[in-house]
């Protein structure tokens, strides 16, 4: 979380992993986000117990379906990831910061009708109760921040439980002869792995939670999963969404507002096309790029929904955005 002081100094949380389940969570204050971001880089070498692409391991792997293991890198250097409420920021070693896939296209979300109508929430809440219009504002925010962190709990969970079966369902079958050690117990969870397993293919090999950096881009992010073809080295990639709607209507400004749909899939596919653009420079091709839409019907049912998304022209967006690092 980035915020102002009252002092005028920019506040940056982090968070890092100095242990296993174990974690330290500094505030740091300076004259600018970059200046806080490297010192918590400089405090996460000293402290931290492993940098990020050493905690996905050196080299990412998955069994395929012959049963033997491969290795597949979409990163060459090592990057710290700090956890900061919200988001994740990654910085490599030397404390230059990049740009997550999945917050790319938010860098071009217009929220001025945001201020307006937390404002206007406060006024009613202060008329319908005794709390005055300045703490009435604090409530908004707060009950709006908690409900943003019991979403990205719930698709936290959803991405955990579908990682799980992925990495380690066919070894799972070679030493028990099933999979039902990692189908989850609970119920709801286990619903949604098991209908999300009708959308995995059996004959191609499955990289799950992929780490990727882009070789000429500052750009980076995890691709839930990569669906490859060992024979003609195609590559599908697939995300994992648990909103309650992709048609939510979001306003992006130039050039989003003429690239792509003004919703909530709009941005998802700028998300994906990055992914894609940092696979071909792996040497791959990209054979479609697929989001499953894990939601609810009207009756509570769970529904599992597979959205093709179109290929588009990026490049430009990450030139520019390559510049306008190069010019800080």
């Amino acid at each position: 979380m980035v915020k102002e002081s009252k002092a005028k100094l920019v506040s940056v949380t982090a968070t890092i992993p100095v242990a296993q389940y174990s974690d330290i969570r500094p505030i740091v204050e300076a004259e600018d986000e970059n200046a806080a971001l490297e010192y918590i880089a400089k405090l996460a070498s000293m402290v931290g117990n492993q940098t990020f692409a050493d905690k996905i391991t050196p080299k990412q792997t998955s069994v395929s379906v012959d049963g033997m293991k491969k290795e597949y890198n979409f990163f060459d250097k090592k990057m710290f990831a700090l956890q900061v409420i919200g988001e994740h920021i990654y910085l490599d070693e030397s404390g230059n910061r990049y740009t997550g896939g999945s917050s790319l296209s938010n860098k071009y979300i217009d929220n001025s009708g945001l201020q307006f109508a937390k404002n206007a929430t406060a006024k009613k809440l202060a008329k319908l109760t005794d709390i005055d219009e300045a703490d009435s504002v604090k409530v908004i925010e707060d009950m709006w921040r908690s409900s943003g962190e019991k979403s990205r709990a719930w698709g936290d969970s959803v991405h955990a439980a579908i990682g799980h079966y992925v990495k380690y369902g066919q070894l799972c079958n070679s030493m028990y002869g099933d999979m039902a050690k990692v189908i989850p117990r609970n119920p709801v969870l286990k619903e949604i792995v098991e209908k999300v397993k009708a959308y995995l293919p059996t004959d191609k090999t499955l990289v799950s939670e992929a780490f990727m950096i882009s070789k000429e881009f500052m750009l980076c992010g995890f691709a839930d999963l990569l669906v490859i073809d060992e024979k003609t080295k195609e590559i599908s990639i697939v995300d994992y969404k648990t909103n309650e709607s992709l048609d939510d209507e979001v306003k992006y400004t130039t050039p989003l507002d003429k690239l792509i749909e003004q919703t909530t899939l709009g941005g998802y596919e700028i998300q994906l096309n990055a992914y894609a653009h940092i696979a071909e420079e792996y040497g791959y091709k990209i054979k479609a790029l697929t989001i499953l839409h894990i939601g609810f019907g009207k009756l509570g049912e769970i529904v599992v929904t597979a959205k093709n998304i179109r290929r588009k022209d990026i490049r430009p967006l990450l030139l520019e955005l390559k510049r306008k690092k190069g010019d800080k």
